[in-house]
């Protein structure tokens, strides 16, 4: 066995060098000399363990299925998260433009006379409804655009996590802004709510904006939980 001279009592330490001066001159087929190894106790244990510690290896996502899951769920999470808030936002701007309009309108009528100001309340209550009816409807809109956007997107998922934070939401501003535009170009000509720019970058752009915005949020939500669990 090798013979080791140590430089201290304490049973911990690190490996310095090798003295090969003995196998320097042995003859060809002799037996190799003992070698001394000369080790420094002055180091302690835990700096052992952390100099020799492998290092973190950040593994591919197809190597874990369970990984591999829960980047799906997550995924799925965002893009139902992502449908959400552009139906709750959308469904807010356009019945707040509803009601703002009704009421500036109702207002210019008891001015003029036509109208009293007791029938101005049934405008708020119109607005509360018309929230409600369009925060269904706007379903049919956004659940299909987030999954195609989702879907197209999957791919580039390395990518993706690497984009800033309000990247997404101007993406979002600009998907919806085309979508709605798309709408009205198939409503009434002039109408305020799907013929106007005003819908199409209030109603729109702010809907997509935040279903931008809560994808991106979802997604770095769910990177922090797989962080944490592997």
């Amino acid at each position: 066995m090798a013979r080791m001279r140590s430089l201290g009592s304490v049973p911990c330490g690190r490996l310095l060098g090798v003295d090969r001066k003995q196998l320097a001159g042995a003859p060809k087929g002799a037996h190799a000399p003992e070698r001394t190894f000369v080790i420094d106790w002055s180091i302690s244990t835990p700096a052992i363990i952390r100099k020799c510690r492998r290092p973190k290896v950040e593994q591919p996502y197809d190597v874990k299925p369970s990984l591999r899951g829960s980047i799906m769920t997550s995924w799925v999470r965002a893009m139902m998260l992502a449908a959400w808030s552009a139906s709750a936002v959308g469904a807010a701007s356009f019945a707040t433009l509803f009601t703002l309009a009704n009421l500036a309108f109702g207002i210019y009528e008891v001015a003029e006379g036509h109208t009293k100001v007791a029938e101005l309340p049934g405008v708020v209550v119109g607005g509360a409804t018309t929230f409600v009816l369009a925060l269904l409807f706007s379903f049919a809109i956004t659940v299909p655009v987030s999954l195609v956007m989702g879907a197209c997107a999957y791919p580039f998922l390395n990518t993706i996590r690497a984009v800033d934070h309000w990247a997404f939401g101007i993406v979002g501003f600009v998907v919806g802004t085309l979508i709605w535009l798309g709408l009205s170009s198939t409503g009434p000509a002039g109408n305020l709510y799907f013929g106007s720019w005003i819908s199409v970058f209030v109603i729109g752009g702010l809907a997509g904006c935040a279903g931008g915005l809560a994808f991106s949020r979802q997604l770095r939500r769910g990177q922090a939980e797989r962080d944490r669990a592997f």
